[in-house]
């Protein structure tokens, strides 16, 4: 086995833990930005049902599926982009 070869495969595992590490931070830094988000649409739901809003229950159903949705689109995002 050459230098090179284990230098690449060295490389290579680095590589992928470093991939893993940050893709981790990333989900951790989107987690807390997704629990703002939904406090804050919990906050808007609590005001809809003190203005008697008889649809809150479906506007707050629709912002936690907009907010999940937006989320889980930028991990995936950034795992595209640490794959390439």
């Amino acid at each position: 086995m050459s230098v090179a070869t284990v230098y690449e495969d060295t490389c290579e595992v680095c590589l992928k833990v470093k991939n893993f590490v940050k893709l981790n931070a990333f989900k951790m830094y989107i987690s807390i930005l997704r629990s703002r988000q939904i406090s804050k649409s919990s906050e808007v739901y609590q005001l809809m049902l003190n203005t008697g809003d008889r649809d809150a229950g479906y506007h707050y159903h629709q912002m936690m599926e907009r907010c999940n949705a937006q989320f889980d689109k930028k991990i995936e995002d950034y795992k595209k982009k640490l794959k390439s």
